[in-house]
């Protein structure tokens, strides 16, 4: 019966944890310090940074990860196909473009980041 109980809290503890814990993808690329340069002169990127996420028209956004900053978004769905990471990489392009127009984007890098957050 003890070992029941034990059970049924050890359970419920983790249907409480887990209920806790949320996890997205953010889809970017690394804002090296030639990006950084770009965007710090961009009138455009600096007006709409200020402006908080939910009330954007696009999503794009910068965070810090793993001692690094990138730019893109996060994604609506939990899983990405590899085939869709074109369409997305070509999305920030434009958009990098729009802020930056000076900025060479034909080599740019993009990395699907899988982060964990605990509420």
């Amino acid at each position: 019966m003890e070992e029941e109980t034990n059970y049924r809290v050890r359970l419920i503890t983790i249907m409480e944890i887990s209920s806790k814990i949320t996890t997205k993808i953010f889809v970017g690329c690394h804002i090296t310090s030639e990006l950084r340069m770009h965007l710090s002169k961009s009138k455009e990127w600096k007006q709409l940074s200020v402006v908080p996420i939910e009330a954007r028209e696009s999503k794009i956004q910068e965070i810090h990860f793993k001692d690094k900053d990138y730019f893109g978004y996060y994604l609506i769905q939990d899983a990405i196909q590899i085939s869709e990471l074109q369409k997305i990489k070509t999305s920030i392009q434009l958009i990098l473009k729009k802020y930056c127009p000076g900025y060479e984007i034909s080599s740019l890098k993009v990395y699907a980041l899988p982060q964990l957050f605990v509420a």
